[in-house]
């Protein structure tokens, strides 16, 4: 008869095998809970980051459109009249170079054309001549059309172009002088109403909204834009908007 001898390690491997044994079904669902709320708490982090990305994206957006717009009309309006000839006409009305300023009237947006001086207009075409060796002049014409702030050059008329993207609102006051100093407004009438040999100053107000809805409610808010009717966005509106008010001082053409 052979007898089998067993060392103490292969004792010990036998113990060892007979004391493993698999996951429960509750330590499996357990396991499974906690993966799905990890998940989802990553996907909500996630999720988060989109929208806050989303929302600096487009306030981004509109503040750039802020300060482009100031930038492009206090510049204009501000050249309004200049004349840089030696024989240039000082009688002549300051704004006789606002050519035109049309009230919209209620919640439609307000357009201005401007004219002065200059070898280009405002989509940077060459302007013409008013005669053979002469000086040339500019005239702009700014308006919105389709969320798009627009100027229209004499460069190539009846071709306007988009400067800016998002602009809801325009509307344009103009600065009276009615005591006598010929500096300081004293009202801010429409154009309608306006002395133009008596403006001083003009009143733009703009309203910006953002590329995509990015509010985290309806945009409940009513608008009032300088003189125009209020304005309520409409259901399901999310849009950011934000409004600028300037007010630009014209120049004096004696201190040219």
């Amino acid at each position: 008869m052979k007898t089998t001898l067993k060392t103490t390690s292969q004792h010990r491997h036998q113990r060892k095998c007979g004391n493993q044994r698999g996951f429960t079904l509750v330590e499996i669902m357990v396991a499974l809970t906690i993966g799905l709320l990890m998940m989802a708490g990553i996907l909500q982090i996630s999720l988060a980051n989109k929208e806050s990305s989303r929302l600096q994206r487009n306030m981004g957006f509109v503040q750039e459109n802020i300060r482009t717009a100031s930038q492009i009309l206090t510049s204009d309006i501000r050249m309004a009249g200049l004349k840089t000839d030696i024989t240039r006409d000082l009688s002549a009305p300051r704004l006789a170079a606002i050519e035109g300023a049309i009230v919209g009237g209620g919640s439609t947006n307000d357009q201005i054309t401007i004219a002065y001086q200059s070898n280009t207009d405002c989509l940077g075409l060459d302007t013409p001549p008013e005669a053979p060796g002469q000086l040339r002049t500019a005239v702009n014409r700014y308006f919105t059309q389709n969320l798009r702030l627009m100027c229209e050059g004499n460069g190539n008329p009846g071709v306007p172009q988009p400067l800016l993207e998002g602009v809801e609102g325009l509307q344009i006051l103009f600065g009276e002088n009615t005591n006598g100093d010929g500096v300081t407004p004293n009202r801010y009438v429409s154009a309608t109403q306006a002395n133009m040999s008596r403006v001083v100053a003009v009143r733009i107000g703009m309203r910006f909204i953002s590329r995509e809805a990015v509010r985290p409610t309806v945009d409940t808010n009513q608008y009032a834009l300088l003189d125009a009717a209020p304005f309520t966005p409409g259901a399901n509106d999310r849009l950011l908007r934000r409004e600028l008010t300037t007010t630009i001082s014209l120049r004096n053409d004696a201190q040219l």
